[in-house]
């Protein structure tokens, strides 16, 4: 899909930043402008500590 001539053509083929990762951004614009992925998504496990320490503190 990411060689598909549509999916260039849009320009929403994007490379993640720090990241060897590409993804397909949002096929839409806000004020003729395309979002951009600002951040590659959180390692396996990065944020278990900071949820299981939130859920403690609700009981």
């Amino acid at each position: 899909m990411i060689n598909h001539p549509q999916t260039q053509a849009l320009g929403i083929v994007q490379n993640i930043p720090n990241s060897d990762m590409t993804f397909i951004g949002l096929p839409i614009s806000f004020d003729g402008q395309r979002t951009k992925i600002r951040t590659a998504p959180p390692k396996l496990g990065e944020h278990t500590n900071n949820y299981v320490r939130s859920t403690k503190n609700e009981s």
